[in-house]
């Protein structure tokens, strides 16, 4: 789930929110029958600040930026839409989610390098029209308006800088507009998120805490000591590629 709110992708993050919601219907389902097994949802953190209803610039000339509207010069032109509302036709009739959208995209033009997109005007044409063919049959969102085409171009153009991952948002960026979807960042923030639980001992998992506080109740609720149980798993191994890996170099010590 977390993958799909960083790069703001609205259609894949509802998606990917119905699926978790059906593994867990599967876990109570197993607990209803088992009647002895406490199950916890919850996460480490949210991603993404999503909101229903924002302002959306109805102008093509004017500017909109991928986080929010750039509402004072929308706003006093006149072409800044607010409806309390938000668009689920939107998010319902995309097909595939930004991912994979951009992965074809990008194989299409022979998945360049960014230094090689970078100094090659034709391919990145070339490649904003097939992110663009995209939105508008994959995602069918129909003719993209001024500002939705530059969005890309912009992307596409800082390819080198952002990757796959510029391209993401940006066309992330166009959908969640499109359905009137707003986000406050590309990272996590500070919200607070819900722990639910059922089952034995759930009673004892209420209330606000910090979210290391959890495994700490679950350890004395479990009569465990994990301290000395991680004292028994000896070395972890890592694999020589993810050795090798500069995101897991400070795991390099444990070898």
């Amino acid at each position: 789930i977390d993958k799909a709110a960083h790069p703001n992708d609205a259609p894949a993050h509802v998606r990917e929110v119905l699926a978790y919601d059906d593994a867990v219907s599967a876990m109570l389902d197993f607990a209803a029958r088992d009647g002895n097994t406490l199950v916890l949802s919850t996460s480490d953190h949210e991603t993404g600040g999503v909101a229903l209803g924002r302002g959306v610039v109805s102008d093509a000339d004017t500017a909109e930026a991928p986080l929010r509207t750039r509402s004072f010069a929308a706003e006093a032109k006149g072409v800044l839409e607010s409806a309390y509302d938000f668009d689920v036709h939107v998010l319902a009739g995309v097909t595939m989610s930004t991912e994979a959208m951009v992965a074809a995209a990008l194989a299409e033009v022979g998945s360049p390098s960014g230094a090689s997109l970078a100094a090659n005007w034709t391919v990145r044409r070339q490649l904003s029209v097939e992110l663009v063919t995209r939105l508008q049959n994959a995602a069918r969102l129909g003719v993209l308006a001024r500002h939705e085409l530059a969005m890309v171009r912009e992307a596409v153009d800082l390819y080198a800088e952002l990757g796959a991952y510029g391209l993401m948002r940006a066309m992330g960026a166009v959908i969640s507009a499109r359905a009137n979807v707003g986000w406050t960042t590309f990272g996590h923030t500070g919200v607070d998120v819900n722990l639910y639980a059922t089952g034995p001992g759930s009673e004892q998992l209420r209330g606000a805490f910090e979210n290391s506080e959890l495994g700490a109740r679950i350890e004395r609720m479990m009569g465990w000591d994990l301290a000395a149980l991680t004292a028994t798993l000896g070395t972890p191994l890592i694999s020589p590629l993810d050795r090798d890996d500069e995101q897991l170099a400070n795991y390099t010590a444990w070898v």
